[in-house]
């Protein structure tokens, strides 16, 4: 008798690992909403180039035309944020177009702190390469290896920047300071 519960059992739990093990956990929910939908929305954007030779009438020109992509962009960073990985295995093309757009959105981010530092506002400047850095860093939650590599490549457009002018800043000046 003890013999057939014993065997019973073992067959209960073989039947509940057999059930569970092998099956892919469930998906994790996106936020909703989801900063990376901002950032795909902000995706409109004109194109930026190499934003380290314009002048500043062309900065200021891409500045201002792209200011709805950067409300967007920032609206996005105030969110949580996750790729969609399901539609990003299904549609890798996609995901690679998205990357791209990604980086130019850290582009603009630099473009605009340029500005700013021409225009002598360097604490704005320090917020918008500040901003480049913290974009490469929400696009990739819930990604793959060429979402952190593409973010990684986003962090730097704004660390290079940050990096130039943080010796100008006093510490009062520095984004974040209270």
């Amino acid at each position: 008798m003890l013999l057939a519960l014993v065997a019973v059992f073992l067959l209960a739990i073989l039947a509940v690992l057999f059930l569970t093990l092998g099956r892919p956990p469930p998906p994790v929910p996106l936020p909703n909403p989801n900063g990376y939908d901002d950032f795909l929305k902000a995706a409109s954007l004109r194109t930026v180039g190499d934003v380290f030779t314009l002048d500043h009438e062309t900065l200021q020109a891409l500045v201002f035309t792209n200011a709805e992509s950067l409300r967007l962009l920032r609206l996005g960073l105030t969110r949580q944020c996750a790729l969609p990985a399901d539609s990003a295995m299904t549609n890798v093309s996609g995901m690679l177009s998205d990357l791209a757009v990604m980086k130019q959105l850290a582009q603009l981010l630099a473009a605009e702190g340029r500005l700013r530092e021409m225009d002598n506002r360097p604490t704005d400047a320090a917020q918008s390469y500040l901003d480049a850095i913290r974009l490469g860093k929400e696009m990739t939650r819930g990604g793959f290896i060429i979402n952190r590599l593409v973010g990684i490549a986003c962090e730097a457009i704004g660390g290079t920047a940050l990096s130039k002018i943080v010796p100008k800043l006093n510490p009062q000046e520095a984004p974040g300071y209270s």
